[in-house]
């Protein structure tokens, strides 16, 4: 049993991307309309006139949004979340400290994730700093996107890294991310090289099963071969991650386009396929597993 501390900001833009609500890194509104009961209060708290109404339904303009959490603070109906709040250290460490009880009995710890925690690596190394001291275990879940100094910073005090691999082949991480994986696969070189020197650390590589873009069997066959040539002593396992659908509504309130609209989740047989793929590579297929929403026939 683990907590998750979700940091906002993301250098990516995954079209898929299942935490829209942390792409920005400022303090967001959104509703939640079936609550509202259209008494107008949060359009008059607003100072940037950014809340209107629509056929009874709240419309908050996020360009003019800035996060200030007035009309949250004055909605009646509790019909609107303020999305991302500044924490100190000390506040984030005494938040995952009342889980103690849970790591303790379970084995597990807290991770941190977004967004993307290494854009807050000063943050995150006081942080992790604090949990090893009393004996947590700590997660980076990383796009592997940063200076290597970030890595440099965190490494030491991290036991466990999740590591996106989307795709090796740069043209397609720039069509589906909006970035090179240059400096991507640099430092997952170095994590690598890392863990060889201090084995104490694990390394999980995850792959999203994205339809019409990472989920393709050369993709996946090319990542195989990559972690089976490159990575194998130090991969401790590989997630394959099926396409997940469920995170529409956040769009919906964010005002945001949802890429995969009305795109059906996999089915067994499909993940039967991919099983197969893999299982051809006998030194890694010991490795693997499969994840996430799967549908049956």
């Amino acid at each position: 049993m683990r907590t998750t501390l979700f940091f906002k900001g993301c250098p990516l833009s995954c079209f898929w991307c299942h935490n829209p609500e942390s792409i920005s890194n400022k303090p967001q509104v959104w509703a939640e309309n079936k609550k509202c009961i259209g008494c107008g209060q949060c359009r008059d708290a607003c100072s940037q006139q950014g809340i209107n109404s629509e056929d009874g339904q709240i419309v908050i303009d996020q360009q003019l949004c800035v996060g200030c959490g007035s009309c949250v603070e004055i909605c009646p109906a509790k019909s609107l979340e303020l999305l991302g709040k500044e924490y100190s250290v000390d506040d984030a460490f005494k938040l995952v400290m009342k889980d103690r009880l849970f790591y303790e009995r379970s084995g597990g710890g807290v991770t941190v994730s977004g967004g993307e925690p290494t854009m807050h690596a000063d943050f995150v190394q006081e942080l992790f700093m604090r949990l090893k001291e009393v004996g947590i275990h700590t997660a980076l879940d990383t796009c592997g996107l940063a200076k290597q100094t970030a890595f440099e910073q965190l490494l030491p005090l991290t036991d466990l890294v999740l590591w996106d691999i989307k795709t090796l082949d740069e043209s397609d991480h720039i069509k589906f991310t909006g970035v090179s994986n240059k400096q991507i696969l640099k430092n997952l070189r170095y994590v690598a090289e890392y863990i060889r020197i201090n084995p104490n650390t694990q390394l999980w590589i995850r792959t999203p099963l994205i339809p019409g873009a990472t989920g393709t069997e050369e993709n996946i066959n090319e990542i195989a071969s990559f972690i089976e040539l490159n990575l194998l002593e130090v991969v401790s396992r590989w997630d394959i991650c099926a396409y997940n659908n469920t995170c529409e509504t956040k769009y919906n309130r964010l005002d945001m386009n949802w890429g995969l609209k009305d795109q059906p989740v996999l089915v067994e047989r499909e993940i039967n396929d991919y099983k197969k793929l893999v299982s051809k590579f006998t030194l890694l297929a010991p490795k693997v597993f499969f994840s996430g929403l799967i549908a049956k026939e």
